[in-house]
């Protein structure tokens, strides 16, 4: 794409077009052209097939489901099918009930075999012979000889060793474990409940242990394989297959989830949902040129990581798909510079083929705003919530999941591979979060883990709670929570999409926030919280020049929390009068304090009160100081850290946080007042 005429596109355009080809045809012909004439091209890149650098020693791994899956292939298929369906008691020399036993030796080629001592009794030899040794009075045994005792013994033997040989073998190993056939008595064939307490054979708890850590589709297949083995495994096995759920505004989605909710063996093994509940923008489909700048600040947050203390960025792909990815998005910003002109751009956009792909899946997710609205999305996930009993974590989130469990699992099941991984949409309507949460706690889903993570909306206004009823309900949802994440945030590359005004939209006036503060009011009302985790940091860049700032009222409200052991507080308006009250009369960790802004009364009084406390503070903001002694007192050097052995060196540094730790006698700040 390298030197291309934007005038000799229009030109020949007008050309096709006046040859009798519609517009659209016009510009399939030239994109055609133009990547003929490129040759191979780089925008075919498959990220189906990516490996993350962290990711490339685990897949060479030996991996010993795979191990056992292939010896338990090798010695199904060695059997075969003409094994089992041979006729055995007519088969010479092949039962041997002494060749095999639990502390013997199986070879891995040979199959093992059984012996019977006399010929194979049949079916209704079997059940008549074994109800006449059940219909015995066994208190005649009482003054019996041993003689008696013996041959009664043997028959019964001889009995059970016919009961148990239906199958041509007793038992085998695969991979080290031994495998072997059991008799369920038929008044317990169809009591499910039952399977797991006689399911007694250690292989099945160690490949279940296999794959419930990680699904990925090689163990999904084998927790499927095993659901289809017998009643016991499927019972067993179920309730792994699905530990989690992710639920988007489609209708396909919600089908999938009232599917799964509805099922017993299925429902109770799910305990963590994530919540997609991104919307759609129509501004991203209808002005050329926005919709690269989106797939481009996607594709960063996707694929690079952020070094915050150095603040340098590192793509997390190596090699030939880093490359490929560099030429990708040199091609995004090449279209981006055709912005103006609606052909050129469409033209361009028709070569890029993976991006024609992310173009046409963006424009079908039109169908999340008609699923969000009316309040149909919140009932249908809240009321298939309530069918699943075991559920713990819930993550609500319009952007890719932060925290490492919930990103690898997700992206692990995808099934759209590099459309979804690439793409991810924007702010949602945040009238769906107090509806979400209500309808959540008026059918009784009672969480102990919550995270919310959102991007900073247009309107803050649509947090506000509406009655007295949605606010129970809210209540109700996050009276079990012990562990509170709160974030509105940003992707760390955003910046070209501001420039459109498609993020970090600047709070207006009071309603704004008074519809916010309305909402984390009763999100902050479990008695039971130990981990309380908040971040604003849309919310500060978005105001940290207005008037007023962000403060939110509730968030420094008193609160009977006799639980909370840790705290991290980013990008927060503070009250110092009201912070003693806050914190409570506990011992805390307060892990992390990030870029707050004393909205009311002084530093000095909060940090004297966070030192009464078990404080880790590691950063703060005062309008105050002078560059300098910011730094000193919260920030770093500006030449960086000196280097003292080899390691970081914090001498005359960070000394709020050395104060509040009780390393230093003077408050910091308090010159200041």
């Amino acid at each position: 794409m390298e030197n291309i005429d934007y005038g000799e596109i229009k030109s020949t355009a007008d050309l096709l077009i006046s040859q009798g080809l519609t517009r659209d045809e016009a510009i399939t012909e030239i994109a055609s052209r133009l990547n003929a004439e490129a040759g191979a091209d780089a925008d075919d890149f498959d990220f189906d097939h990516v490996k993350e650098d962290n990711d490339a020693d685990r897949s060479e791994a030996y991996d010993p489901l795979d191990g056992l899956a292939h010896s338990f292939d090798q010695k199904l298929n060695y059997f075969g099918t003409e094994w089992f369906d041979a006729q055995w008691h007519e088969v010479d020399g092949c039962f041997d009930g002494d060749v095999i036993s639990p502390f013997q030796d199986v070879s891995d080629t040979d199959p093992p075999t059984f012996r019977l001592v006399k010929k194979r009794w049949t079916p209704k030899e079997i059940k008549t012979r074994s109800r006449e040794l059940c219909s015995r009075d066994l208190e005649a045994f009482d003054e019996a000889d041993l003689a008696t005792l013996h041959e009664y013994l043997i028959r019964l033997d001889e009995a059970l060793r016919q009961i148990m040989n239906f199958w041509p073998i007793k038992a085998f190993q695969v991979h080290g474990q031994w495998v072997r056939a059991i008799v369920i008595p038929p008044n317990r064939s169809h009591a499910p409940n039952k399977y797991e307490s006689i399911f007694h054979v250690g292989i099945f708890g160690r490949i279940v242990d296999c794959c419930r850590t990680w699904l990925e589709k090689p163990r999904k297949k084998a927790l499927k394989a095993l659901r289809l083995t017998c009643r016991a495994t499927e019972v067993m096995a179920s309730p792994y297959l699905f530990e989690g759920v992710t639920i988007s505004p489609t209708r396909e989605s919600l089908e999938r989830l009232d599917h799964i909710s509805r099922r017993p063996h299925l429902n109770k093994g799910i305990m963590h949902a994530r919540i997609s509940v991104a919307d759609y923008r129509d501004s991203l489909v209808q002005v050329p040129g926005i919709f690269t700048v989106y797939a481009t600040t996607r594709c960063l947050s996707a694929f690079y990581r952020l070094d915050e203390e150095r603040g340098e960025t590192s793509c997390r792909l190596r090699g030939p798909d880093a490359e490929a990815l560099r030429k990708l998005m040199a091609k995004w910003l090449e279209m981006q510079s055709a912005m103006a002109d609606d052909l050129v751009w469409h033209v361009l956009l028709r070569q890029c083929r993976f991006t024609s792909k992310l173009f046409e899946a963006y424009k079908n997710q039109a169908e999340h705003k008609a699923v969000l609205e009316n309040g149909g999305f919140s009932n249908a996930v809240a009321d298939a919530m309530a069918r699943m009993p075991h559920i713990k974590n819930v993550t609500i989130s319009d952007h890719i999941f932060h925290g490492h469990w919930a990103k690898t699992m997700e992206q692990r099941n995808r099934n759209d591979g590099g459309l979804r991984e690439v793409f991810n949409v924007l702010a949602i309507s945040m009238a769906i979060m107090p509806e979400l949460l209500s309808a959540l706690g008026s059918r009784g889903v009672r969480p102990s883990r919550l995270a919310i993570y959102l991007t900073m909306p247009d309107y803050l206004s649509a947090f506000q709670v509406e009655d007295d009823s949605s606010r129970d309900h809210i209540g109700d949802s996050v009276r079990n929570v012990n562990s509170l994440t709160f974030a509105i945030r940003s992707d760390f590359r955003a910046e070209p999409l501001r420039t459109h005004g498609l993020e970090d939209k600047a709070t207006q006036n009071e309603e704004d926030l008074a519809g916010l503060d309305s909402f984390v009011d009763p999100l902050l009302g479990s008695e039971y919280l130990s981990s309380l985790n908040v971040n604003l940091e849309s919310l500060r860049l978005a105001n940290e020049e207005v008037e007023g700032g962000w403060h939110l009222p509730s968030l420094m409200k008193a609160r009977p929390w006799p639980k909370l052991r840790r705290i991290e507080l980013s990008n927060v308006s503070l009250d110092s009068r009201e912070l003693a009250d806050f914190l409570g009369e506990r011992p805390l960790y307060i892990r992390t304090l990030d870029e707050p802004r004393m909205e009311h009364g002084t530093w000095t009084e909060a940090l004297d009160v966070m030192r009464e406390r078990y404080d880790n503070a590691s950063g703060a903001e005062c309008d105050e100081m002078e560059d300098e002694d910011y730094d000193r007192t919260f920030g770093t050097p500006p030449d960086g850290w000196p280097q003292k052995n080899g390691r970081d060196c914090y001498d005359g540094y960070r000394l709020a946080e050395k104060y509040v730790r009780r390393e230093l006698g003077d408050n910091t700040c308090r010159q200041y007042l």
